[in-house]
């Protein structure tokens, strides 16, 4: 009997992997109103608040319903027209005191909310949580120990010591 495919690798959405090096097509997709944000926070992903039976939903925003210094944003990539980012508001001590949103909302691991939300939203937490995990790991070269910058919309991380 067949098996459905886990909710984490199943997005059915485009990585758009040659449009990480085009950064004038990133700031106008950034800006974009059909565009949309995957807030992340120590790990913990942004989901619509369980109230009254309802189901938890993934809570995915425009760029100008979050506050405050972008910070790293990652491409994640996109689903038709809309291009989805990933945020990290690890930094910030009260996250959704930056977000602004009709929805009641809050930050919950994946493994807890994961079913709940569906393939193609679950897999874009996922994919958002395990890129700023990955961050988290490499601000420094593994040559010289010389800090290392994002590049290629967050997909590449780039030594600073121009020596190295």
């Amino acid at each position: 009997m067949p098996r459905d495919p886990n909710y984490y690798a199943a997005g059915g959405y485009d990585r758009a992997a040659k449009l990480r090096k085009d950064d004038a097509w990133l700031a106008a997709r950034l800006d974009h109103p059909q565009s949309r944000i995957v807030p992340m926070w120590r790990n913990q992903n942004l989901v619509t608040k369980a109230e009254s039976g309802a189901p938890q939903r993934a809570a995915f925003l425009t760029r100008d319903q979050i506050a405050g210094d972008p910070g790293l944003e990652v491409f994640l990539g996109q689903v038709e027209d809309r291009a989805y980012f990933a945020r990290d508001l690890s930094a910030v001590e009260t996250p959704l005191d930056l977000i602004r949103s009709d929805v009641k909302l809050e930050f919950a691991d994946l493994r807890r909310v994961g079913p709940l939300v569906g393939n193609r939203d679950g897999s874009l937490m996922a994919y958002a949580r395990g890129i700023f995990y990955w961050h988290s790991r490499h601000g420094f070269c593994g040559v010289c120990g010389a800090p290392t910058r994002p590049e290629e919309a967050g997909h590449v991380r780039r030594c600073t010591n121009a020596t190295c």
